[in-house]
């Protein structure tokens, strides 16, 4: 069987979206999404402190703080065993600088939360993955469970409508191609 089916791209029921609720950007697009995909709100991680950085680089402390503690919490208090897709919004910090080396993107040290590869957050390295034909291995559909680590991905664009307008143009792409199925 094929690895991956229009059926398995459309299935978000392994996504969780975070919303940074400081930032009205960040309500706006991840909640559009949210609808649109029909994930449950149990799957939407709401960032609520009110000291919940905006700004796009955030240190260390920060991010540990504000966002992946919180953020790791409602994953393991709603049981999100299913979770291997973290979607990001604009209103999310971009990047957690560290000092002279230890700089990462956001995403990056996001992925990394509440696994195995915990120790590589904030690190002056970078940790390797065995997941798909780049590391030598099958393509399979991701499976955290398996790889230790989260896929993050971020919707954004130069202003909130150009995100919410991307954001259209792939409903009418998933209605083509589910209508045509």
């Amino acid at each position: 069987p094929e690895p991956f089916s229009h059926m398995t791209l459309a299935d978000y029921g392994d996504v969780a979206v975070v919303i940074n609720n400081q930032s009205s950007s960040s309500r706006t697009i991840g909640f559009a999404f949210a609808a649109s995909r029909n994930i449950s709100s149990e799957w939407v991680l709401l960032l609520t402190n009110e000291s919940t950085p905006t700004a796009e680089m955030i240190t260390p402390e920060q991010f540990a703080t504000w966002l992946a503690s919180p953020i790791l919490q409602m994953i393991t208090d709603r049981n999100l065993t299913e979770l291997n897709v973290l979607v990001t919004t604009k209103g999310i910090p971009l990047r957690v600088n560290g000092g002279t080396n230890a700089r990462a993107a956001f995403d990056s040290e996001l992925a990394l939360i509440g696994g195995p590869y915990s120790a590589s957050i904030h690190a002056n390295w970078y940790a390797t993955s065995n997941y798909g034909p780049a590391a030598g291995n099958e393509m399979k559909a991701f499976d955290r469970s398996e790889q230790g680590y989260y896929l993050v991905t971020r919707l954004t664009g130069y202003d909130v409508e150009t995100a919410l307008e991307l954001l259209d143009k792939t409903n009418v792409c998933l209605l083509y191609t589910t209508d045509a199925a």
